[in-house]
């Protein structure tokens, strides 16, 4: 069933239909025909209401201050209570990754652990390879121009 059909079924919208039917195939889209039926119900509920209070019948449709701030009272408590499911949720998520990469490491290495190089034995530095060590005279060539020992 399409929109249209609808529509035409409940029989409130036969003017408005009337003057889709009349556009030009071009101007036939579904976000027009939207914006088309939603002014259309705009002015029905209007009507309606103007209707009801003339009648002496609005206060039955219609909420007090008090009720009304209950109401958003709870659709805030309920809005409160989602998100914090949600959140809590994602934490347990988090948390569990993390339990799942801190046994991934190797025990007896602290998380604080950084692992440098060893102390050279022949400049008392950190540097990856002592063999490499510009104090030995097999690497004068490797020094660089402002080296001091």
């Amino acid at each position: 069933m399409t929109a249209r059909t609808w529509f035409e079924q409940s029989g409130e919208f036969d003017l408005a239909l009337e003057r889709w039917d009349a556009l030009p195939a071009a101007q036939k889209t579904f976000t027009s025909f939207r914006v088309m039926i939603q002014k259309e119900f705009a002015k029905h509920n209007k009507r309606d209401k103007q209707t009801a209070k003339g009648t002496g019948r609005g206060l039955a449709n219609s909420i007090t201050a008090a009720e009304e701030a209950e109401f958003q009272a709870m659709a805030m408590a309920e809005f409160v209570n989602a998100v914090t499911a949600q959140t809590n949720a994602q934490m347990e998520k988090m948390m569990e990754m993390f339990k799942e990469a801190m046994s991934a490491k190797p025990s007896g290495v602290s998380p604080n652990t950084t692992f440098t190089h060893p102390k050279c034995p022949h400049c008392s530095r950190r540097h990856p390879k002592p063999d490499d060590c510009w104090e030995l005279d097999k690497n004068a060539s490797k020094r660089p121009k402002n080296w001091k020992p």
